[in-house]
C-alpha cells in the first residue's frame, strides 16, 4: 500500500515537473520568437504589427491596423440599407484594400447595408443547419465524418471572414466561401457541397 501511494505521489510530481518545464520552454520561444517577428529586416514584421492590431484595433491605423481601420470605417458608412452598389467611398476610392477578396464583407455591408450582411448569414446558418442534418441522418460514421469535415472548413472560413470586417478576429486572408473573388477555393467549395449532396442521396 505504501508504495502504491509512492508510486503515485513520484508519478503526480513527475507530471507537474514537466508541465512547467513546458511552461518555461514555451515562454522563452514566446519571447524570443516576438523579438524575432520585431525585426525589421526579415519577411515576418507584418505578422507582429497584425497581432498588435487583433488585441487593440486603434493601434497602427496608419500602418498594420490600416485595413482593419477601413473595413471598420467601411461596414460603419454602409448603415442599415448600405449606399449602393459601386456608391461606397472605402471601395470606389480604393480606401479599402483587398475589396474583393479578403474584405468581401466589408465591401458588401458598404453597398448593400446591415441587412444584406443578415441575409448571409441566414444563408450561411441554413447551409450548416443542412449538412448537419446530412451528418446526422447518414448511416455510415465515414460519410458523417466527411460532412462534418467539410463543415468544419465551411464554417471556419465564415467565422475568421466575417470576423475580420468588425474586428472580431485576426486579418488571415482567407476568402469568404462562395462570395470572395477568386475561382479555385469557390470551385473547392462546390466539390464539398457536391461530395455532401451525394453523400445524402446514396444513404
Amino acid at each position: 500500500m505504501f508504495l502504491k501511494n509512492t508510486n503515485f505521489s513520484f508519478n503526480k510530481y513527475k507530471y507537474v515537473f514537466l508541465i512547467i518545464l513546458i511552461n518555461i520552454l514555451a515562454s522563452i520561444i514566446s519571447e524570443k520568437s516576438w523579438d524575432y517577428l520585431g525585426q525589421e529586416n526579415n519577411n515576418y514584421s507584418h505578422v507582429k504589427k497584425r497581432i498588435e492590431n487583433f488585441i487593440v484595433p486603434s493601434l497602427n491605423t496608419q500602418d498594420g491596423g490600416y485595413h482593419l481601420d477601413q473595413s471598420m470605417i467601411a461596414v460603419g458608412s454602409g448603415g442599415l440599407f448600405g449606399k449602393g452598389l459601386g456608391e461606397g467611398t472605402q471601395v470606389k476610392h480604393k480606401y479599402l484594400p483587398e475589396a474583393d477578396t479578403d474584405f468581401i464583407i466589408s465591401s458588401i455591408a458598404e453597398a448593400f447595408g446591415f441587412l444584406s450582411i443578415f441575409l448571409i448569414i441566414s444563408v450561411y446558418l441554413f447551409l450548416m443547419y443542412w449538412l448537419l442534418n446530412y451528418a446526422k441522418k447518414t448511416r455510415s460514421n465515414y460519410f458523417s465524418l466527411i460532412i462534418i469535415g467539410y463543415l468544419s472548413i465551411l464554417l471556419f472560413h465564415i467565422l475568421i471572414t466575417l470576423g475580420m470586417a468588425v474586428s472580431l478576429a485576426p486579418i488571415t486572408g482567407l476568402p469568404a466561401p462562395f462570395l470572395s473573388y477568386g475561382g479555385s477555393f469557390t470551385l473547392t467549395c462546390f466539390i464539398m457541397l457536391g461530395i455532401c449532396n451525394n453523400i445524402s442521396h446514396s444513404e
